[in-house]
């Protein structure tokens, strides 16, 4: 009989109904659920199960081998979403850490008694946290991006500084500000909203795309961020997914490291890194599917979702990863159309 997967990918499948969908956020989002439904698409016996903004074109999920359950403004979204879990044996979430959503949602399948493919609610509650997630790191010897609460900065470190929400997701209210006057200023705007503020660091942005299994990692790609910084806003615009020319052994050691600092990362997860004078300096772990698995199993040849699924059946990961090509994503385009 085959295994019925239900897919959430939270920003384009309804769990913003009733709000206006963040432009940048629904662009990954449609890029990561096109990704993973071609993945999961090429393996037998699944049946998917997707939910889906009523907003949005449905064209390019129709023609696929998937049943839609559409999530209008109108619809109690909880109400939607627990019931498609009864209909299934395993749910896979793509959501955003920020306001304890992705924790939330984990939670609620591991209530449900079905298999979740993703890291537990526990670790995922606590990587949505940077500066709890930072200390963890840094107190089993991993180098870490100094980092303190906005409201009781002190200029321990000299700018340029960069403020962002402590659960923050992408770059999402991320901001460069580069004097002590700016920086007063930013605090009154950020009372009680939870910031935190960090060096800026000059080096190349770097995400890990690796598979985790409770103390154990295997890298699968080093990826390259294209980010850009104007007037003071931090943007994602592309990102070259397995980017030749850097050095495996480097990134698979630090994967290990991370494996070893939280070992309940299960699955697929990502890291952000900056990669300056010789140093990996590690922003923030992603404990989900990242941007960069949209072009994932086309830079390896490999189907990633397939070795996330055995992972979880059969609690082994992959011996080997093929070392592929780059590719590029492009992430400037038009969110995905409405109907």
């Amino acid at each position: 009989m085959p295994m019925r997967i239900l897919i959430l990918e939270y920003i384009t499948g309804g769990g913003l109904a009733r709000e206006s969908l963040p432009d940048s956020l629904a662009r990954e989002g449609e890029l990561i659920l096109q990704a993973l439904l071609h993945d999961l698409e090429r393996i037998q016996e699944i049946h998917l199960l997707v939910l889906r903004d009523g907003r949005l074109d449905t064209v390019s999920l129709s023609r696929r081998n998937i049943d839609l359950v559409i999530v209008d403004s109108g619809d109690d979204f909880e109400k939607v979403w627990k019931e498609a879990i009864g209909k299934v044996d395993a749910v896979w979430p793509v959501a955003p850490e920020s306001g304890g959503i992705l924790g939330r949602l984990c939670h609620q399948v591991a209530d449900s008694g079905k298999t979740l493919l993703n890291s537990p609610a526990e670790v995922v509650e606590l990587t949505t946290e940077k500066m709890k997630t930072l200390q963890c790191l840094a107190a089993h010897g991993i180098d870490v991006v100094p980092t303190v609460p906005l409201e009781s900065f002190a200029e321990q470190f000299r700018g340029p500084w960069v403020i962002k929400p402590d659960d923050g997701v992408g770059c999402d209210r991320m901001t460069m500000i580069h004097t002590s006057r700016r920086l007063a200023s930013m605090r009154k705007d950020w009372l009680g909203q939870n910031g935190i503020i960090q060096p800026w660091l000059d080096g190349t942005a770097l995400s890990l795309s690796v598979l985790f299994n409770r103390g154990m990692a295997v890298l699968l790609s080093c990826n390259e961020q294209k980010v850009v910084v104007e007037h003071e806003r931090f943007s994602l615009m592309a990102c070259i997914v397995n980017s030749s020319g850097l050095d495996r052994t480097i990134y698979q050691d630090l994967a290990s490291a991370v494996a070893q600092a939280l070992p309940d990362l299960v699955g697929y997860a990502g890291v952000d890194f900056i990669s300056h004078g010789g140093r990996c300096t590690v922003l923030e772990i992603n404990p989900r599917l990242t941007t960069s698995y949209a072009g994932l199993s086309r830079a390896l040849n490999q189907n990633v979702a397939q070795m996330v699924i055995d992972l979880f059946l059969t609690g082994k990961i992959p011996g080997s990863i093929n070392h592929g090509t780059g590719l590029m994503l492009e992430l400037n385009r038009e969110k995905p159309h409405e109907a």
